[in-house]
């Protein structure tokens, strides 16, 4: 899960992932508007690998209803802004 620039790391991680062959994750960004880095965004979005949540015309996303119950096979990671 990012919050605006806080998908900067993400990207390093996705990218690592991408490397090893591994396609089993998924990348939360929430923005208001057109996200940081979107060139670079855009192709996960359209491989089903992140989806874009904007705030401009919707609430922020519920984010335990994104992560669901606890599982030993998920890990979650957060960067972004507080507010």
């Amino acid at each position: 899960m990012a919050g605006g620039i806080g998908v900067t790391p993400f990207l390093s991680a996705v990218a690592a992932l991408q490397r090893a062959g591994r396609s089993d994750f998924m990348l939360h960004l929430v923005a208001r508007g057109t996200p940081p880095l979107a060139d670079l965004i855009t192709p996960l979005v359209e491989a089903g690998q992140a989806v874009l949540h904007d705030t401009r015309t919707r609430p922020r996303p519920d984010l335990a209803a994104l992560v669901g119950p606890p599982r030993d096979d998920i890990a979650v990671a957060c960067c972004g802004p507080r507010a």
